[in-house]
């Protein structure tokens, strides 16, 4: 679709080894192709591999998956103090990253799953049943050219209940009235996040009034300690600027507006 691809097709990861490690070097898999329904299978993370890009367009989205490792290793830091530390003791920690290129790695992921056939169900991969716009795909990725209400949104409606294992979770989104992929529900260590290429006029499982576009920050409370990941946005506007806080109790939180 670039038109600019090298000659050699390169193996990488679907989900990115850096954000992977993070949670372990061998991970728990289930509710893919590759496995019968309903099981799961302990794996190492160097198996999850596929030959999706040329080898240029890998090492041009390499950034994102360092971001994502990152991002992924934040929540650890989070999660191990309010897991372990008295929440009695102040402390207020701050974590800066880019929303646009965690936008974009969600992006990725969703790439990564559909085009490694590792989402669909009893009737098969969803490649082969549901298109995937490209052009929306790479204005997101190359241009940072997103569609009316597309992007990366948060949904966490005040008093749901977080749970923080580390873990990850993918589902590709498709919409009947297109008949096409028009994003994917992306959870980490809880946090349930939504990346929506296409809002097929309105037709989406996500929007405005469910979630929040381009969250600001994801803020965790244990008494008198907080951390807060802040997610910068170039085009943010402050006076509107919304996120998601959650009030920490153990291997557990309770988010709120």
């Amino acid at each position: 679709m670039t038109n600019n691809c090298s000659n050699v097709t390169s193996g990488e990861h679907y989900i990115s080894k850096s954000f992977l490690t993070e949670i372990d070097n061998t991970v728990t898999v289930g509710g893919v192709l590759w496995l019968p329904p309903g099981t799961q299978r302990a794996v190492g993370i160097n198996s999850l591999i596929a030959n999706i890009l040329c080898t240029r367009h890998n090492s041009s989205l390499s950034p994102l998956d360092t971001h994502a490792g990152r991002f992924m290793h934040f929540l650890k830091i989070i999660n191990n103090d309010l897991d372990n530390s008295s929440p009695d003791t102040p402390l207020e920690m701050n974590y800066l990253v880019s929303g646009e290129i965690i936008e974009c790695w969600m992006l990725k992921v969703l790439l990564g799953i559909y085009f490694s056939k590792n989402a669909g169900g009893p009737d098969g991969p969803s490649i082969d049943k549901f298109p995937l716009d490209m052009n929306r795909v790479l204005d997101a990725l190359y241009n940072q050219s997103w569609g009316k209400r597309c992007g990366l949104y948060i949904a966490c409606p005040p008093g749901t209940e977080i749970k923080t294992p580390f873990a990850f979770e993918v589902m590709l989104l498709c919409g009947l009235s297109k008949n096409m992929v028009y994003g994917a529900r992306i959870c980490v260590q809880g946090l349930e996040f939504y990346i929506v290429i296409d809002d097929l006029d309105g037709h989406v499982l996500v929007n405005d009034a469910n979630a929040i576009l381009r969250p600001s920050n994801i803020t965790y409370q244990s008494g008198v300690r907080t951390h807060r990941v802040v997610l910068t946005w170039a085009d943010l506007n402050p006076t509107v600027a919304r996120g998601v806080t959650a009030t920490r109790t153990p291997k557990s939180a309770v988010a709120s507006g």
